[in-house]
C-alpha cells in the first residue's frame, strides 16, 4: 500500500512536485521528482511554495537564466486580486538599505525586503522529506525530524559554527550533486552509517541560495556543530 510521503494518510490520490514546480519556468525538465502526496498536504503547500519563489527570484543577485520567465509569473501573479495579501505583505516588509561595495564604498539605497526564514524553512523541510522519500525509497521515519538552516540566515554565527558548517558543506560537495533544470535546483546528501534515516542534506537553488538541512531523531535534534561526523 502507498502512503503519502508527508503524513502518512494511506492510498494518497496524487502526486508532489519535489522541489515544486513553480520554482521551474515553462517548459519544464522531463526529470522532475514526485513523491505520493494527500490532497491536503498537497493543497496546503502552495502558497508557502509561491512565497519561496518570489523571495528568491527577487534577489538582485541572481542572474540564472530562468529568472527573467519567473519574474514575469511572479508579477503577473501580484496583480490577481487573490494575491493581494501576499502583494500587502511584501510592501510592508520593504525598508531602504544601503549597498556598499566590498571595499567599503557606498553606492547609495535601495529597496529591500525582510524575508521569513521560517516560512521559507517549511518548504525546504518538505522538500527535504521528499527527497529522503525518492533517494531511500521510503518516507522519512515519524521519530524523525527535519532542521533546515539558510545561508542567509548564517551570517551572524560565531567562527565555531561557520567552521563547523563549512566542513560539512565541503564533505557534501566532494560528492557529486543531483542536478534538475540546467542548475535551477541542485542537491548533495550523505547518510550516516549507523543511521540511514539521519541524514545532510546540501540544497541549491539558482546557483545562489543555499540551505543546510538534516533529518535526526526527534528526541535529539543536532546543531551544525555536530554535523562533522555526518
Amino acid at each position: 500500500m502507498t502512503f503519502c510521503t508527508y503524513c502518512g494518510k494511506p492510498k494518497p490520490k496524487t502526486v508532489d512536485h519535489i522541489p515544486p514546480a513553480c520554482l521551474f519556468p515553462s517548459p519544464r525538465p522531463s526529470n522532475l521528482i514526485t513523491v505520493p502526496c494527500c490532497l491536503d498536504c498537497n493543497k496546503g503547500a502552495s502558497k508557502d511554495d509561491e512565497y519561496f519563489r518570489m523571495m528568491l527570484v527577487m534577489r538582485r543577485d541572481v542572474t540564472h537564466p530562468a529568472i527573467p520567465k519567473l519574474l514575469d509569473a511572479v508579477h503577473r501573479g501580484l496583480g490577481k486580486p487573490r494575491k493581494r495579501g501576499m502583494l500587502h505583505g511584501l510592501l510592508r516588509n520593504m525598508r531602504s538599505v544601503s549597498v556598499k561595495t566590498p571595499a567599503g564604498l557606498y553606492m547609495g539605497r535601495v529597496e529591500a525586503y525582510d524575508v521569513d526564514l521560517v516560512r521559507l524553512g517549511r518548504v525546504t523541510d518538505r522538500i527535504v522529506k521528499g527527497l529522503f522519500f525518492k533517494e531511500f525509497d521510503m518516507p522519512l521515519p515519524s521519530t524523525h525530524g527535519v532542521q533546515s538552516f539558510a545561508e542567509s540566515g548564517l551570517t551572524k554565527i560565531d567562527s565555531d559554527m561557520r567552521l563547523a558548517v563549512g566542513t560539512t558543506v565541503e564533505a557534501l560537495m566532494s560528492r557529486s550533486p543531483r542536478v534538475i533544470g540546467e542548475g535551477v535546483f541542485e542537491y548533495w546528501v550523505q547518510a550516516t552509517p549507523d543511521d540511514p534515516a539521519t541524514t545532510a542534506w546540501l540544497m541549491r537553488f539558482y546557483h545562489i541560495e543555499s540551505f543546510l538541512c538534516l533529518t535526526a531523531p526527534n528526541s535529539a535534534k543536532p546543531s551544525a556543530t555536530e554535523l562533522i561526523g555526518v
